[in-house]
């Protein structure tokens, strides 16, 4: 039999070198495989929320900056053509001119005429349909009545003219929706408040002859109040289209 030999300290330093520097490779091995396999951090910043879109302030031909015309009727007005140019859904500017042809008042025999025009800033506090508005015009209303008379056996007949303009401010509220394909349509209510005044005037044309004169009766009244009073504002429709 072999007699057992013990080893000698530096045999047993020798091994106790290799076996801690086997279990320092196998740490670190371990070590970068639980790195590898680790699912990545989550990015814990919130992306930021996406704009909201509205019909009402999407951009058209030139950005934000959205243009077009519109068509409607109401009272005193009569026909209307606007032409507006609108930012951001938020602020428009624009004109418009309105003419009342020559329309019987029933009744009176009496008939009524106006034209005007004005300019007028809109804006939108909730980039929605809904607006207020100021505008400033001017109009000028033409009245005329015809009656008949009879002189020296003969049937005659008379006519009555009257004529004002008015300088106005007219403050209103209303509503401009926005269809598919850019078409708007809406309403709006106000006055028109008198700045400025010019008349009423009247003459009579009798047998060939006009001549100024005071006039009194329904016809009169009404040029008085047009020219003088503040006077109710209605735009039943309106329509038109935004690019």
């Amino acid at each position: 039999m072999t007699p057992f030999i013990a080893p000698g300290p530096r045999a047993r330093r020798l091994v106790a070198s290799g076996f801690a520097f086997s279990v320092a490779v196998a740490t670190l091995c371990a070590s970068a495989t639980a790195r590898a396999e680790a699912p990545p951090a989550r990015d814990t910043k919130e992306a930021p929320p996406a704009e909201s879109s509205s019909v009402y302030t999407d951009g058209g031909l030139l950005g934000p900056l959205r243009f077009g015309p519109t068509i409607g009727v109401g009272a005193p007005d009569g026909g209307r053509v606007s032409f507006a140019f609108k930012y951001a859904g938020v602020l428009a500017l624009g004109a418009s001119g309105a003419y009342l042809p020559e329309t019987e008042i029933p009744t009176t025999g009496a008939s009524v005429k106006r034209v005007g025009g004005e300019a007028f800033a809109r804006v939108h506090p909730f980039r929605g349909a809904f607006f207020l508005e100021f505008a400033a015009g001017y109009a000028q209303t033409k009245g005329a009545v015809t009656e008949e008379t009879e002189a020296f056996n003969k049937a005659t007949s008379v006519s009555g003219h009257a004529y004002a303009a008015t300088t106005y401010l007219a403050p209103k509220l209303g509503y401009q929706w926005m269809l598919p394909l850019g078409i708007t349509a809406g309403f709006d209510i106000g006055v028109e408040i008198p700045v400025h005044s010019r008349g009423p005037t009247y003459d009579v044309s009798k047998y060939g002859l006009v001549q100024p004169v005071e006039a009194s009766g329904p016809v009169a009244t009404a040029m008085r109040y047009v020219a003088t009073g503040v006077v109710p504002v209605v735009h039943l429709l309106d329509l038109g289209f935004m690019l």
